[in-house]
């Protein structure tokens, strides 16, 4: 409904596309990992390490989470490399 306000202040009628809420299943798809480009992949895998590597809650630099994320790193890169 607020949608359908603010695209009556320009105008013009909002979209019906636009009205509706978003269908999960869709969603689901758009952000499954397959479609994610592999910098976003390298992104989730460093968050993933950091997570395992932590020593503490609020730990995000210690020397384990670096080299853990460091080797990620050489680990992507290697195989960026290869690929070329």
């Amino acid at each position: 409904q607020r949608l359908a306000l603010l695209g009556q202040l320009g105008g013009q009628p909002t979209p019906s596309y636009m009205i509706s809420p978003p269908k999960d299943e869709l969603v689901q798809r758009y952000f499954h990992p397959d479609n994610m480009s592999s910098k976003e992949k390298l992104k989730l895998e460093l968050n993933k390490v950091k997570e395992d590597f932590k020593i503490h809650a609020s730990d995000c630099g210690s020397s384990h989470v670096q080299v853990a994320q460091l080797t990620t790193k050489i680990k992507y890169l290697a195989q960026v490399l290869r690929k070329k």
